[in-house]
């Protein structure tokens, strides 16, 4: 499975978080930490095994300093990429998603890489939709005809995308990912899917990040099987262990939202794991809002001073 990271606050180097740091998103697509991925057929003993790389591709968008979204896709493995490096260290912004793609035996294109942009909106996924050739038709067809010519690859990622922008992303975000995961369900219940839709997401507007740790089972799913993909958050001041013994350090403000942990030097702060079925909207300056993704449940989980655990420090 994939590897994301997302940042918003004050600007700075995109290698910050791309890879400078001991565990930076580079690092973890050659050893991810905490990769585990169900097995194709269901079993009742050992239902899952490790993929450490994530190497069909990679990419990272950013707010410019003309408030342009920015966008570098690569379908190369980013640890063997001169490109990730040169760029990362060149680009400055206060907003930005980063990911690598892990995608054994499927199209490995450019098109294919996230994040994916329009309008002003980023996007990435890490996850999948079980038995996507089955209920592909039918979650194309809920997407608006004026973005359907904006399709160019063949991933679940990419659908999702369109989708929730069908949804009304633009204007009620959480709405529209609580909408995305209501039709992916019943999709997989009309076709009776034994497998489920696994999915942490990144979205970004240029200034917040709205983040989504979910996974919905049908009817037809072998219960206790498959579990959310793993996500995790914090807020700066941080200092990040550096590559060569050089610290990294992230400004007070900011928030991280990460696929895993990278490793911390020293903060007041710890790494919080993404309670599942649920949505974070992270703006600077403000407290966390964790929300419900559940259609049904309209009410706020954590907001606020309620947030837990923010006051502490990660033991890795």
């Amino acid at each position: 499975m994939c590897r994301w990271i997302a940042y918003s606050g004050s600007p700075i180097p995109l290698e910050n978080i791309l890879t400078r740091p001991v565990n930076s998103l580079i690092d973890q697509s050659l050893d991810a930490q905490l990769l585990d991925m169900p097995v194709k057929t269901p079993v009742a003993i050992s239902p899952k095994r490790r993929i450490a790389t994530s190497g069909e591709g990679y990419g990272f968008s950013w707010v410019g300093r003309t408030g342009q979204i920015g966008l570098f896709r690569d379908p190369s493995p980013a640890w063997d990429s001169e490109n990730i490096v040169s760029l990362a260290q060149e680009i400055v912004s206060p907003c930005f998603l980063g990911h690598v793609r892990a995608a054994p035996g499927r199209s490995v294109s450019m098109q294919n890489c996230h994040p994916f942009v329009h309008d002003g909106w980023m996007f990435q996924h890490n996850g999948f939709i079980g038995n996507y050739n089955r209920v592909h038709s039918r979650l194309t067809a809920q997407i608006d005809p004026q973005y359907l010519p904006y399709l160019e690859g063949n991933t679940d990622s990419e659908v999702c995308f369109y989708l929730a922008l069908s949804f009304g992303l633009t204007k009620d975000p959480v709405g529209a990912l609580r909408q995305l995961r209501e039709s992916v369900r019943q999709a997989l219940d009309e076709v009776e899917s034994e497998y489920p839709f696994n999915a942490t997401i990144g979205v970004s507007d240029g200034r917040r990040i709205i983040a989504m740790r979910t996974s919905v089972q049908s009817a037809f799913t072998p219960p206790g099987l498959f579990s959310s993909p793993s996500l995790f958050y914090t807020a700066g001041p941080l200092t990040l262990q550096g590559h060569g013994g050089r610290s990294v350090e992230i400004p007070d403000g900011s928030t991280l939202v990460v696929s895993e942990p990278l490793i911390l030097e020293s903060s007041e702060n710890e790494w919080l794991p993404f309670p599942d079925h649920t949505i974070g909207i992270f703006e600077p300056g403000k407290d966390p809002v964790l929300l419900s993704a559940l259609p049904e449940n309209e009410s706020s989980l954590t907001s606020a001073d309620g947030t837990p655990g923010l006051k502490g420090r990660l033991n890795p």
